[in-house]
């Protein structure tokens, strides 16, 4: 727009309209009088016009202006740009270069460039652009400006108008820095915020959603229901149904799924989602935030998993209890039925052989349902273990050697032990039975043959892998695994396979204590097994036993015989009547005297006036646990020998630095017994 200091173009245009309405062509004189007299009405008319116009475009709340196109003639600006900028119209149209001087630099060339292009072509101007005003403000001005043409179509100049639009655009920037921050809030915060139509198109999702699923957002605005493709499949119906549900009752919900991320992991999500309605009930968008709960429900797996093992531990501990008070009652039973019979067989003699054949035969069951109890005071972890260190590949080769004979020509059976010695302190005897237990099982499980292996190997255990693992600890671990091709173990079977007199043979062919005591046997050992089967994939049991790193191995060596008579003063306490009077009989019948003693407060009493050479006590006992009668002799006493007697320990800690002691386990035969108490006597 620029300016010049020549006339208005206001009287350029009554010159142009008097001359259109009386025309310019040669009259007669008479007549030429006439037509300057017309024109000069006409002229007085258009001024009269001129001068209303000029008010009522100075009264307009916007700027008027006039340009000639020619560039070298006068611009006519209307009296409001004083107030807009607080430059003078003079001052515009004094200079011609103003209008270039109070346009905002960064909106200089582009203004200009097309002012230039409406003078050269004379199409409409359009455009918004800044003005600096006196005082350094900056007004955003809306200018539009159209070319005026005469009845040719020719261009002669050009008129526009001028709008402050400074609070419009003021509103629009503070918008702007709101929106701005809103994205910056919502950026920062560690959720996915979204907004979608009901079709659920997204048509804004926050910067966090990329980070967390990796997806890039602009496939979250561009592609149809993006997100809904990477739903997980067993949630997915579930997520759809609860939109459709909340557009068709125009209720918020909550709700959590999966997805799966861009890198395959699959990622837990809190979902909570908002409904908008419009004036007329119907739903506009849905707003959301997605609350990345992944950790949350990896600890309540965790959590879930501990709280199994928990209740499995204190499962299978009530159950070691009971198993072990039901074997201590038995071990009596069957020590008196052992004794007595041994007694018959001695008084008997060679003379009713057919009787002797008899009572063996009962021996023998005896001796097979001791087996039993055995089995259920393992499982309970309440069996004496003899442990020593020993090298774990050795243990292994000498049962695969016994193993040939016990699991039949149709199983291979192969063996695989480390280089290097595995020391572990264990019962030989014990963890031979739980080798033999494992592969017995293992040769059930192949019924039409396969093969059997026996392996070794070292392992480190970590704090992950023992939370991972039930009953395990951290540290260094021998391993020995009895792995089978037979049918395999089921899902539901896995979680009951230690359970005691739980067997998946068939009725009358398993008591179900072979796992269940090998399951007490290891853990008594410190040690833990685990499982590794599938159905039709044959199983693997693994032992997981600690390294004895500084221990060395024992030489084993057979008991030296000893005689079974002697003559000293033995202090018997035994709360059983029938297991004291067999015990106290078959001890004088190899010459002992005995001091026998129903209690510990018995016991206390005789041994204050007695002289006695040995304690054998029970350890089990109502009052006062062998263990603690023992203390209180060895105190009158030092040096007491005590030999203690139980079906089971629950739990009591024997004597070892106070005075000689040894430990002779219910139920034992006669034989068994006499030999312990000289062993001792002597020892």
């Amino acid at each position: 727009m620029r300016g010049q200091a020549a006339g208005t173009p206001w009287s350029q245009a009554v010159e142009h309209t008097a001359n259109t309405a009386v025309g310019l062509s040669v009259l007669p004189a008479g007549e030429a009088e006439q037509s300057a007299h017309a024109r000069m009405l006409v002229e007085h008319d258009l001024r009269g016009a001129e001068s209303r116009n000029r008010m009522l475009v100075e009264q307009l709340p916007q700027v008027t202006y006039i340009e000639q196109l020619s560039g070298e003639s006068a611009s006519y600006i209307s009296p409001q740009i004083e107030e807009l900028v607080g430059y003078s119209p003079r001052e515009w149209m004094s200079d011609p270069g103003f209008f270039a001087k109070v346009l905002h630099p960064d909106d200089r060339e582009r203004v200009l460039a097309g002012f230039a292009e409406m003078h050269e072509s004379g199409d409409r101007f359009e455009c918004e652009y800044r003005l600096i005003a006196h005082d350094q403000r900056v007004v955003w001005v809306q200018d539009g400006a159209v070319v005026a043409r005469d009845d040719a179509g020719s261009a002669l100049y050009a008129q526009g108008f001028m709008v402050d639009i400074s609070g419009r655009k003021a509103t629009e920037q503070a918008l702007r820095e709101s929106e701005q921050r809103f994205r910056d809030l919502v950026s920062g915060i560690d959720v996915i915020v979204w907004e979608a139509d009901p079709n659920l198109n997204f048509s804004f999702v926050s910067k966090r959603a990329e980070d967390i699923l990796g997806y890039p957002i602009e496939r979250w605005l561009s592609e149809p229901r993006f997100i809904t493709r990477y739903f997980h499949p067993d949630d997915t119906s579930k997520v759809l149904a609860a939109d459709q549900a909340a557009i068709s009752d125009r209720e918020d919900y909550e709700l959590e799924y999966r997805v799966f991320a861009a890198d395959g992991r699959t990622v837990w999500f809190r979902e909570i989602v908002r409904v908008e309605t419009g004036d007329d009930g119907a739903v506009r968008r849905l707003r959301g935030v997605m609350v990345d709960v992944t950790a949350q429900k990896r600890a309540e797996e965790v959590r879930a998993g501990l709280e199994h093992q928990l209740q499995q531990s204190r499962k299978m501990e009530a159950v070691g209890s009971l198993a072990g008070g039901i074997a201590h009652d038995f071990n009596n039973l069957l020590t008196v039925i052992s004794g007595y019979t041994g007694l018959a067989q001695q008084k008997l003699g060679d003379a009713h052989a057919e009787i002797g054949i008899d009572l063996g035969k009962v021996q023998t069951a005896t001796e097979r349902a001791a087996e039993l109890t055995q089995r259920l005071l393992a499982f309970g972890r309440r069996q004496v273990l003899s442990s020593k260190v020993l090298d774990l590949n050795d243990t292994v080769t000498d049962v695969a050697t016994l193993l040939h004979r016990l699991i039949g020509e149709e199983i291979e059976l192969v063996t695989v032990t480390t280089e290097r010695p595995l020391l572990v302190d264990v019962d030989p005897a014990q963890f031979e039975q739980v080798l033999i237990n494992l592969a017995i099982n293992a040769r059930d499980a192949m019924p039409e043959g396969g093969r059997l292996t026996m392996s070794t190997a070292a392992c480190q255990v970590d704090d992950a892998m023992a939370s991972a693992m039930s009953d395990a600890r951290p540290g260094g671990y021998a391993v020995v695994s009895v792995t089978d091709t037979g049918i395999g173990i089921d899902d539901e079977t896995k979680p009951q396979l230690f359970e005691p007199f739980f067997t998946t043979k068939e009725m009358g062919k398993g008591t179900g204590l072979g796992l269940a005591s090998v399951y007490g046997t290891v853990r008594q050992s410190d040690g833990f097994i685990t499982v590794d089967s599938e159905l039709g994939c044959g199983a693997s049991f693994s032992v997981f036993l600690p390294l004895a790193v500084d221990g060395e191995l024992e030489n084993s060596s057979e008991e030296v015989a000893t005689t079974k008579w002697g003559n000293e003063t033995i202090l018997l306490v035994e709360d059983e009547a029938e297991v004291r009077d067999l015990t106290k009989q078959a001890l004088e019948l190899n010459g002992y005297q005995v001091i026998a003693a129903a209690t510990p407060g018995e016991a206390i009493q005789l041994a204050a006036g007695a002289r006695y050479d040995m304690l054998l006590t029970d350890v089990v006992m109502p009052e006062m646990r062998g263990g603690e009668l023992a203390r209180q002799l060895v105190a009158l006493r030092p040096g007491l020998k005590t030999l203690f007697m139980s079906g089971y320990l629950d739990g009591e800690e024997l004597l070892g630095e106070e005075g000689p002691t040894s430990f002779l386990q219910k139920p034992f035969s006669l034989d068994e017994l006499a030999r312990a108490v000289r062993q001792l006597l002597d020892g």
